[in-house]
C-alpha cells in the first residue's frame, strides 16, 4: 500500500520525517504507529540541524530503512542539489514509494516521473495562481511547508489554519502539514477540520532519538485514532 492509498483510507495519516536516515529511527517510528515514512538526500535539514549525503552516501542506509518498515517510505531528493533521473529510478528500484520536493527547485521531468508518487511542497512564498495548476501539471499531494522559519517552534497560529483551509478548498489532492510549528496531538482535530489529510511530524515535535521518535509517534497515533 502507497502513501496515496493512505491518504484515502484514513481520516488523518501519520507521516515521520527522520531526523537521520537511521534504521533504528525508521523502527522506532513504525513502533509508535507511523502510517508512512520520509528520508533525505542532498540537503541540510533546517529543523533538525542535520546534512543529509547524496545518493552514494545513503544508500546503504535507505535500503535498510525500506526493507525493514514494511509501510511506505518517501524521500526528499534534495534542493539546490537535486537527485539525477538515473537516480530516481535506483530509488524507484529499491522501493521508495513517493518523493517530497520544493516547487522552486522541481524540475520538470519530475511531473511526469511515473516511477513515485509525485508530491510538491509549498514554502511560505507560495501564491494561489500557483496552486491552481499544480495538479494539472502532475502534482498528487501536496506539503504545505509555508510556515517561515522565523516561525519555527513556535505554538501554531489561526493564521496557519486558515492557510491550510484555503489551500485545501483550491486543490483536490491530498495535503499534508509538516511540524514546522510545535503542534501538538491534542490539536489533530482542529487541523484536520481545515480539509487536509495528514501530518508530518519531525524534529521539532519528535526530537533526534529513538526513543522521543517512538514517544511522540504514539502520541499522535492515539490523539488519531481518538477521531474515528
Amino acid at each position: 500500500m502507497g502513501i496515496l492509498q493512505e491518504f484515502k483510507k484514513n481520516k488523518c495519516t501519520l507521516v515521520v520525517s527522520l531526523s537521520a536516515n537511521s534504521l533504528d529511527l525508521a523502527k522506532a517510528a513504525v513502533a509508535g504507529g507511523a502510517d508512512a515514512l520520509k528520508v533525505h538526500l542532498n540537503i541540510e535539514h533546517q529543523a533538525a540541524k542535520i546534512k543529509f549525503g547524496s545518493f552514494t552516501e545513503e544508500q546503504a542506509n535507505l535500503e535498510k530503512i525500506v526493507k525493514a518498515a514494511k509501510i511506505p517510505v518517501g524521500i526528499v531528493p534534495g534542493d539546490k542539489v537535486m537527485a539525477t533521473e538515473e537516480e530516481f529510478d535506483l530509488l524507484e528500484r529499491m522501493g521508495i514509494d513517493y518523493f517530497d520536493v520544493l516547487a522552486e527547485y522541481a524540475e520538470s521531468w519530475m511531473l511526469e516521473y511515473d516511477g513515485m508518487t509525485r508530491m510538491i511542497a509549498l514554502n511560505e512564498r507560495y501564491s494561489f495562481d500557483r496552486l491552481l495548476g499544480l495538479a494539472h501539471q502532475g502534482a498528487e499531494a501536496v506539503e504545505a511547508a509555508i510556515v517561515p522559519h522565523s516561525g519555527y517552534g513556535e505554538r501554531m497560529q489561526v493564521g496557519d489554519l486558515q492557510h491550510y483551509l484555503s489551500i485545501a478548498s483550491v486543490l483536490d489532492i491530498p495535503i499534508l502539514v509538516p511540524t514546522q510549528r510545535a503542534i501538538l496531538p491534542e490539536e489533530i482535530l482542529v487541523l484536520t477540520d481545515t480539509g487536509v489529510k495528514g501530518i508530518m511530524i519531525g524534529a521539532i515535535v519528535t526530537g533526534k532519538t529513538a526513543r522521543s521518535i517512538e514517544k511522540a509517534t504514539a502520541n499522535f497515533r492515539s490523539a488519531i485514532d481518538a477521531l474515528d
